[in-house]
């Protein structure tokens, strides 16, 4: 990994200006040029391998304000491994390391932090079955645990969550969902139809999950503690593409699923409710481009949502933007700002900060070198 230690003076504008408040460099602007293809001088950027594909960031900060990040990397049309890094509140982001290193197409990594700043990451990777999913786990200030199968075959897509036990949940697209507890896997247990899944799991340890039908409705359902999993149940009756949800859910047990609508272009939201009930559907007002691959973040302050959008020619962005509990959209954001195309961002929310990643793909041709990117926002601005 290159880390760049001098700018000239383009670069140290560059440099000034992503170190500012969100709010500045949008009210007055940055250079065009943040993606010089021969040096990718923005300082975002916290890999730049060259000849290299790092992509499908996901990242979570620990209660000293560490910031963790996974991230699936390798050269174009050959086996890709998983990568992490690290850096503290105020350093350098640390050397990678490759925590699959197997030989076999390991990708799509996820990552969640415990109670006591321990790691657990899991992965797909291909090998004698398609899909199977791999866990490890890293003590605070301790050594990564040997990679272990936890499904054997067909369960691509995985996502993780945890509980306030600190009780890992995993769930995958072959309907297979297990819980590590005091170190003791749960036998696979086989869940309702799932495709491109999403995982959040309350307080308490009751599980909720939405998935597309692809194309159309977005479906969820729960299992509570100690209980059985529910029916399916329609979050939208529409017409629409409606694909790739993401959910959350807060301390007072309030359900947040988000989804895109590929032709209308818009991002969709709506709430269930501790009694069962469900909110109206709302969405992002007065969309431009057409936005895909949303995540879903929520705090006392309301719902945070990050997307991409393609706004012309060989252009994606990431954008931001807040909606109060009381439903009022705040200022849209820019969050990228680059003329090439940024691409899978991945979020995490703590503290009024809210941390996002995402990866940038330089030149149109699929073996585009790819770098990640990372920012964090200062929510008290919003």
């Amino acid at each position: 990994m290159k880390y760049i230690k001098s700018y000239s003076r383009p670069e140290i504008w560059q440099t000034i200006c992503y170190l500012l408040p969100l709010s500045f460099f949008i009210l007055t602007g940055c250079p065009d040029n943040n993606n010089d293809k021969d040096d990718k001088y923005d300082p975002r950027n916290v890999t730049r391998i060259d000849n290299h594909l790092e992509v499908q960031p996901e990242l979570v900060v620990d209660s000293e304000r560490n910031v963790h990040l996974v991230y699936h990397g390798g050269v174009y049309d050959e086996a890709r491994d998983v990568y992490y890094i690290w850096k503290s509140e105020t350093g350098e982001w640390s050397e990678p390391v490759n925590l699959s290193n197997s030989g076999n197409d390991s990708r799509v990594p996820q990552i969640a932090v415990d109670s006591q700043d321990n790691l657990h990451v899991i992965w797909e990777e291909d090998g004698e079955g398609n899909g199977r999913t791999i866990y490890t786990m890293k003590q605070n200030d301790g050594d990564w645990s040997e990679p272990e199968f936890i499904t054997e075959n067909g369960n691509p897509l995985p996502q993780i969550a945890l509980d306030n036990n600190d009780a890992v949940h995993v769930i995958g697209m072959g309907n297979v969902y297990r819980k590590l507890y005091n170190g003791v896997w749960s036998d696979p247990e086989v869940t309702p139809y799932i495709h491109n899944p999403a995982l959040a799991v309350s307080s308490d340890g009751d599980v909720h999950i939405a998935n597309d039908a692809q194309p159309t409705p977005i479906f969820y359902y729960y299992k509570v503690a100690g209980g059985v999993w529910s029916d399916l149940i329609e979050v939208n009756i529409a017409d629409d593409y409606s694909w790739l949800p993401d959910i959350a859910v807060d301390e007072d047990e309030t359900v947040y699923i988000s989804w895109t609508e590929r032709y209308t272009k818009q991002i969709k939201i709506r709430m269930r409710y501790p009694d069962g009930s469900w909110s109206a559907i709302d969405s992002i007002p007065d969309m431009e481009g057409a936005p895909w691959h949303q995540k879903l973040a929520v705090d006392e302050a309301g719902l945070h949502l990050v997307w991409i959008a393609h706004t012309e020619e060989w252009d994606y962005d990431v954008y931001y933007q807040h909606r109060t509990h009381e439903g009022v959209w705040q200022e849209r954001q820019q969050i990228s700002n680059t003329t090439t195309e940024s691409l899978g961002p991945g979020i995490y929310i703590d503290n009024d900060q809210l941390y996002i990643a995402w990866h940038e793909k330089f030149e149109p041709s699929q073996n585009s070198n790819r770098d990640i990117y990372y920012i964090t926002v200062n929510l008290n601005n919003y």
